[in-house]
């Protein structure tokens, strides 16, 4: 996930995409390895425990396409769980690039949206871009059903591999990714603002998963 939501994420989507169209491994992580594997010795195991799996209530989700009338919701779940959030207008963007990007919603039996998951790609290459589940539904498998729609759409694609940020001091999200099958691969100097941390930048490689 990016740390920074300019107002013209449009501009932000285009440059990296064409930045990852050009780029090798070492230039997209700009990479410690070693730190990345630190911080992740550092998950303890109630964040596994939280999310690994699905529990009973994640049979009542449904994993769609985003639609238009689901973006005031998604910039309102964002706000609630990011420092510095995209805009709606961000969101709006993403949804006007349909050769670029995917976004998916989860929503319960009546269609209410309970979180969501952006994802840029080029013809090899994924980046996942923000992912959020509304508060008080968290632990409830939603992160990881998104997780997986987002793999399947890769497969399909054919991408070779998807790249994500986080927190290192995100334990739930950090045991998700692994559970998922994301591996660390580097780490981002100062990446995120409102507290200044680093990321931990992941990977999931499609080959090593066949």
């Amino acid at each position: 996930m990016r740390n920074t939501r300019s107002e013209d994420e449009t501009a932000m989507i285009k440059a990296k995409t064409d930045a990852m169209k050009n780029a090798g491994p070492d230039d997209k992580t700009e990479m410690i390895r070693a730190g990345a594997e630190d911080a992740l010795k550092n998950i303890g195991p109630d964040d596994a425990r939280i999310n690994s799996g699905f529990i009973n209530e994640a049979e009542e989700i449904r994993i769609r396409l985003a639609e238009e009338q689901d973006l005031p919701d998604m910039a309102r779940i964002e706000a609630d769980n990011f420092s510095e959030p995209w805009s709606l207008k961000g969101f709006q963007d993403a949804m006007n690039l349909p050769e670029t990007a995917r976004l998916f919603a989860a929503v319960d039996e009546k269609d209410h949206l309970l979180g969501y998951l952006v994802l840029y790609f080029t013809d090899f290459d994924g980046e996942l871009e923000t992912v959020a589940v509304e508060k008080g539904y968290r632990g409830h498998g939603i992160g990881g059903a998104l997780l997986s729609a987002m793999l399947d759409f890769g497969r399909e694609k054919k991408l070779e591999q998807i790249v994500l940020e986080v927190r290192p001091s995100n334990g739930p999200a950090l045991a998700l990714y692994k559970d998922r099958g994301f591996l660390p691969c580097g780490i981002r100097k100062n990446f995120y603002s409102f507290p200044t941390e680093d990321a931990i930048v992941m990977s999931y490689s499609f080959r090593n998963h066949q």
